[in-house]
């Protein structure tokens, strides 16, 4: 196997001294143990028939000290697995952490094409994982900068191990021109840089965004160019030095009205090149070309999809079974999703009201029994602060009679006049808030004014707003208790499934439609029938009613029901407007009139 194949290709780029030695390599050995430099080189690697780098220090130093030392880790001794379509790495480049932890890893191939994959804590997976990178050799770039050495910044990891076999410590950005990040020049405070730019209108123009953000922290930095050559490794391969580039005079560079647009042009004058240089690569076909495209174009880095809840089948059920995560218990459970349909005026938002409210408080709101608190967030998208001040305000006071009110566990967000979800910035809002309020259960209604209609169908509608809000219950973790008006049906009564039912009827895990009982004059009392089959068993009630104390008082057998029709009949409630009283209430308050 040559230097060229697998992954000993990237791992002898990080030793000095490097010589073939019968089948395999000689090296200097990194770590402090050799005082003198390791001059006569004691570490033998080689590489075993399946790609494995093997390495040996002749005076005892273990594996993972050598390793350290070099700015490895064990998983850059294997070979990374084949990818599809794109065959094996030429070249694998580790981004570690401040303190050398790995975070993500850039793979080269040929034709040149590169992807990423982050460090999960036991291997390496496609895509960045949300990981955002650091710049390359970021503990050995700390290291110089803290001992007043001078670090060179330039394009490209080739670059970067070029500069370090001629004695240099250097550092580049992950994803090529354009992508400099501003947090990176804070690293440079007090340094002396060198900026070298690849030879070229994108790497002139990088090279002159990032030399202007650096020089807002370092002490000194100049700005360099290949002079005939197009980068500095090819300068360096050339038998020239880093002292022979030549001065990129910053009036020579394409200048643009800011660092960011000069980024910007850097990156999109890269990526033109990029393009067509696949259209113009003849070992791809037409086919391939115009799917490496449109991965550049939107910015997709993963080749493979990334296959997660794949069982073997008796293993899986052979697990033992997972505790219940209840945020509720008995009745709802963590990223449980609960829609509850109902004509207006049913009570339907104070029952939601309610739930929130005694869950946040410790009290389980149905059976009044004391629970673990969670966090609440109520998103009201109907009615105005003042309406809601009134509604909740007993709900509130019923609380303080049973213990000492905890504010800061249910919040309320009003946007009486709706929101619209598959708007990017009205989402953002939501978002924000979700951020601000960590919730454990979003009590939302009504569903119908969380989106906009713009003549689409229905059905394509409610299925986008469904995925938002799977997206929001998987990113926050949180459980969903969504609100939703009944629609008339052709007889003017009303169909007690959700509006646009749909996707609502076969989304939820508990579909609820509170009915009206036949047999009581005042509608104070509503079963809780079903537009769907629950798909777990839970303790809800038979039916609730309208309460004294708390809005809502649930009925759990049909005596019970039976028995509270009876004294509804004798003595109907009257209207209670006794929490009208005044304007105060120990809600925690997210208050705004749009969502912008």
């Amino acid at each position: 196997m040559s230097a060229a194949d697998g992954p000993i290709a990237r791992v002898l780029e990080h030793f000095h001294g490097t010589r073939s030695s019968g089948t395999g390599w000689a090296a200097r050995c990194p770590t402090e143990a050799h005082a003198n430099g390791d001059r006569d080189p004691s570490l033998s690697i080689g590489v075993n028939p399946d790609g494995h780098v093997l390495i040996q220090c002749h005076r005892g130093c273990d594996t993972d000290s050598v390793l350290a030392a070099a700015g490895l880790s064990m998983a850059d001794l294997f070979p990374p697995r084949e990818t599809k379509g794109l065959g094996t790495p030429t070249a694998t480049y580790v981004y570690e952490t401040a303190d050398g932890q790995p975070t993500i890893r850039v793979l080269r191939f040929v034709p040149k094409t590169f992807r990423q994959q982050h460090w999960d804590g036991s291997q390496w997976t496609w895509g960045l994982g949300g990981a955002t990178p650091p710049i390359y050799r970021l503990p050995k770039v700390l290291a110089a900068v803290a001992a007043g050495q001078p670090v060179i910044i330039c394009e490209g990891e080739k670059d970067v191990h070029a500069a370090e076999r001629a004695g240099w410590v250097a550092t580049t950005n992950a994803q090529g021109a354009g992508k400099w990040r501003r947090d990176y020049s804070k690293i440079f405070k007090g340094a002396t840089v060198h900026v070298v730019a690849d030879n070229d209108d994108p790497g002139r123009l990088h090279a002159q965004a990032v030399a202007d953000q650096v020089a807002e922290y370092a002490a000194t930095v100049h700005l360099w160019i290949p002079p005939d050559h197009k980068d500095l490794h090819d300068h360096l391969a050339a038998g020239r030095d880093v002292r022979d580039l030549g001065r990129l005079i910053p009036e020579e560079a394409p200048s643009g009205p800011s660092t960011e647009r000069q980024l910007m042009g850097a990156a999109l004058m890269a990526l033109a090149g990029q393009i067509a240089a696949a259209a113009n690569d003849p070992k791809r076909t037409s086919k391939q070309a115009m799917t490496y495209v449109r991965e550049l174009v939107t910015g997709l880095d993963v080749p493979e999809a990334e296959i997660t809840g794949l069982h073997e089948l008796h293993s899986f059920i052979s697990t033992a079974e997972e505790e219940f995560d209840w945020l509720i218990p008995g009745l709802l459970e963590r990223m449980d999703r609960v829609v509850i349909v109902a004509p207006e005026g049913a009570g339907k938002t104070q029952m939601a009201r309610q739930v929130a409210i005694m869950a946040a408080q410790g009290i389980h709101p149905f059976t009044f029994e004391q629970i673990p608190p969670v966090r609440t967030l109520i998103v009201d998208l109907e009615n105005p602060p003042r309406n809601i001040r009134r509604k909740t305000r007993n709900i509130v006071r019923a609380v303080e009679m049973e213990r000492a009110y905890e504010t800061g566990r249910c919040w309320l967000w009003t946007q009486p006049a709706g929101i619209d979800l598959r708007s990017g910035s009205e989402l953002k809002a939501l978002h924000q808030v979700c951020e601000m309020t960590e919730p454990d259960l979003i009590c939302l209604g009504p569903l119908y004014k969380s989106f906009l209609e713009n003549g689409e169908k229905a059905e394509t509608i409610n299925g986008e707003v469904a995925r938002i809000l799977d997206n929001i219950r998987a990113t926050f973790g949180t459980a969903l208790w969504l609100e939703t008006h009944a629609p008339l049906d052709t007889g003017g009564g009303r169909n007690l499934r959700p509006m646009n039912s749909g996707v609502w009827s076969r989304w939820p895990e508990f579909g609820i439609k509170l009915v009206p009982h036949p047999d009581d004059p005042t509608n104070r009392l509503l079963t809780l029938g079903r537009f769907r089959g629950d798909r777990d068993e839970r303790d809800w009630p038979m039916a609730m009613k309208w309460g004294a104390r708390w809005p809502w008082q649930p009925l759990w057998s049909e005596e019970e029901v039976e028995s509270s029709i009876e004294v509804l009949k004798v003595n109907p409630p009257r209207q209670d407007r006794s929490y009208e009283a005044d304007e105060s209430s120990n809600v925690s308050w997210i208050h705004g009139t749009n969502a912008s």
